[in-house]
């Protein structure tokens, strides 16, 4: 038999450049580990039914290694560790081996039936909660690609954020995603029996709902600020409708300053306006700004609130949306495509000199890097 070890998990999108693997993204590797180790085990107990369980050590079996990381976007390469599963399970090594690729035949048939809207009726509750786990950290406009492995149109088969919420919102009413947004501070309360309390926050794209927060905390930054906006991102579980019904990581919270809050407003307004836009809106012209237009405004808003007094916001006749803003000399533009992605170019005010315009694939840290160094 021809042994496959390896497994090549292809990360695309702009921050993964250069053989670049974002921190929030390697939590990918264990869960991909966990999900081929699900599937794994209903293929044994397929194999052999007249076996209640899988044989004792069949989970700590199934080692896998980091052995590089290549470029082409970054390619993590895991190896399935053959010498861990001879030592725990002497005996079973090949039956392993073909069990495992099997399993991972599975997923990636999974993943491309879900690109095209063809889901299980049902898969078992550990398949899914390893499912929850990979691909969690995948922003708009990222995917995992399975290197080597096509379907029957020719097409790498891979993961999205897209994908991945469909699949699992089939399976099941709550699926795991970090968001980032601004919401209001509804109220707060700190628990004398405990070392946390609680902040209740309401976000127009994802409902109210209750973050835990230390109590020191609590009474130091946000008791008396009620109906103040707040700046989110978070780790969360969303159901169907992308209401927010538990949190389970706080990476950070904090108010914005009242000023900045106000324009704030006027911005998420104005972006309101020329989200509702038809077809036609420029005198029988213009195309209505897409929705991948406009949630990369809407996440770039978020994601720079600080300059929102600068922000002027116009609709664009090919379905996009442009934000103007003068800002250290520069008249800047960044423009969000119809596609998703983005493109910032600008003039001197005083001058001569421009801005020649990039593309980014979308509000990615190459963009976000590029924008930061014409704005600070």
């Amino acid at each position: 038999m021809s042994q496959i070890t390896s497994f090549r998990l292809r990360y695309v999108g702009a921050r993964f450049s250069g053989k670049r693997l974002p921190v929030d993204v390697l939590v990918d590797l264990p869960a991909f580990r966990e999900l081929l180790v699900a599937f794994a085990k209903a293929e044994w107990r397929k194999l052999h039914e007249d076996r209640k369980r899988v044989p004792k050590g069949f989970d700590a079996s199934l080692a896998f290694d980091l052995v590089a990381v290549e470029d082409g976007s970054a390619v993590p390469v895991l190896e399935w560790n053959r010498e861990t599963t001879q030592s725990r399970l002497p005996g079973f090594t090949d039956q392993i081996e073909d069990v495992l690729l099997s399993s991972f035949d599975g997923v990636v048939k999974l993943f491309d039936e879900a690109a095209v809207g063809q889901f299980p009726a049902a898969m078992a509750p550990e398949q899914i909660r390893a499912l929850n786990k990979f691909g969690a950290n995948l922003r708009d406009k990222e995917r995992i690609e399975f290197e080597g492995r096509t379907n029957a149109r020719g097409e790498v088969i891979y993961l999205s954020s897209d994908v991945r919420k469909r699949l699992i919102g089939s399976l099941r009413d709550r699926y795991d995603s970090q968001i980032a947004d601004v919401g209001m501070l509804l109220g707060s309360v700190s628990n004398p029996e405990g070392d946390l309390g609680h902040i209740r926050v309401r976000s127009d794209s994802h409902g109210a709902f209750d973050i835990p927060i230390d109590n020191e905390t609590i009474k130091l930054e946000f008791d008396g600020n009620i109906d103040q906006p707040i700046e989110l991102n978070l780790t969360v579980q969303l159901d169907n409708e992308d209401r927010v019904k538990g949190v389970i990581d706080v990476h950070s919270i904090s108010l914005i300053d009242e000023q900045i809050a106000a324009q704030v407003k006027r911005c998420k307004d104005r972006l309101s306006q020329v989200a509702a836009l038809q077809d036609g809106w420029h005198d029988g012209e213009g195309s209505a700004p897409s929705i991948e237009a406009v949630r990369s405004a809407n996440w770039f808003l978020v994601l720079r609130v600080a300059l929102c007094e600068y922000y002027r916001i116009y609709p664009t006749d090919e379905g996009g949306i442009l934000f103007e803003l003068e800002v250290k000399g520069w008249d800047l533009s960044v423009e969000f495509l119809s596609d998703g992605k983005v493109k910032i170019y600008g003039i001197e005010i005083s001058g001569d000199h421009v801005i020649d315009e990039i593309i980014f694939d979308g509000v990615d840290d190459a963009f976000l890097s590029r924008f930061n160094e014409l704005t600070k």
